[in-house]
């Protein structure tokens, strides 16, 4: 299974509950075809930079909310149409996550590493010594 993350911005005149049950029923959906969530979290109502157009109105916010989530590729198709549909969603984003090695990014240097990077290094141009410059003289010719 792959991981993914869901971005939904939803309504914000939702009620507090109708915006848990729309979590909820995207949740179900994603359980019913053997996904797995990994995480929830409400990030709040936040203005648009330009408003969205969705059902004749026009919404100048929306409440955010990031679901984490561990499905089959093949039900991540169906499961999109059935989000686009939802008159409650106004927009959608989902994105594959990529595991990170965070043990790799805090590990400090070594000399060995350090010595392993320089061998690999492309070898640098020799700097050749300075010519020196020879004026010609001009003679005048009378």
């Amino acid at each position: 299974m792959a991981k993914y993350d869901l971005i939904v911005i939803s309504n914000p005149e939702l009620s507090k509950n109708a915006t848990k049950e729309l979590i909820e029923e995207i949740t179900s959906k994603i359980k019913t075809t053997k996904g797995q969530i990994s995480s929830h979290q409400s990030l709040g109502v936040k203005k648009f930079a330009s408003p969205i157009k969705k059902n004749g109105q026009k919404f100048l916010e929306g409440a955010y909310d990031s679901i984490a989530f561990e499905q089959e590729s093949k039900a991540i198709q169906s499961f999109t149409s059935e989000l686009r549909f939802n008159q409650s969603i106004l927009k959608f984003q989902i994105l594959h996550a990529k595991e990170f090695d965070w043990e790799k990014l805090n590990q400090v240097p070594t000399q060995e590493t350090t010595q392993v990077e320089k061998k690999d290094a492309a070898p640098e141009a020799q700097e050749e010594p300075p010519k020196e410059s020879t004026q010609v003289e001009k003679k005048d010719a009378a």
